[in-house]
């Protein structure tokens, strides 16, 4: 099956946001205020996660999924088992933000895709090279956010 990656989707996600409409008059201090916060807080997921999986000698490349050599459980992977997409959505979610309510929809397209396509695939090769590991850690750790179970 063809993947896309992931960062070429929130790459393309941005730029289609940056196409639709924006909300007349621009964004508002508000606006920025919440959108700020959201993008940093994104990016250092992105970056915390992508050094766990360095770190850990593991590849971050989403298209070669079926031969994972490590579970990387520390770090920002003990709070969700996908920080790097999740930092993905918060990043369009900060942009959809500043943008206006059209710019929801490619951020909601990209969780979609990634949820859909791309995170049964991963957790399929985990579950395959690591049943028990893997099966452990997805008991006490959620997919995306919330609570560990």
């Amino acid at each position: 099956m063809l993947r896309i990656p992931p960062m070429f989707l929130m790459s393309g996600g941005l730029v289609a946001q940056a196409l639709v409409p924006a909300s007349p008059g621009g964004p508002r201090w508000w606006q920025w205020g919440l959108s700020l916060p959201i993008a940093l807080a994104g990016l250092a997921l992105l970056f915390g996660s992508s050094m766990r999986f360095y770190r850990a000698g593991v590849s971050a490349n989403p298209v070669d999924v079926e031969r994972p050599r490590a579970l990387v459980r520390d770090g920002v992977y003990r709070l969700t088992r996908n920080p790097m997409y999740v930092a993905m959505a918060a990043i369009l979610a900060a942009h959809a933000v500043l943008r206006g309510p059209w710019a929801w929809l490619p951020a909601a397209c990209f969780a979609l895709l990634v949820g859909l396509l791309q995170v049964p695939a991963e957790e399929a090769a985990l579950r395959r090279a690591f049943p028990k590991e893997y099966e452990e850690y997805a008991k006490s750790v959620p997919r995306w956010v919330g609570r560990p179970r």
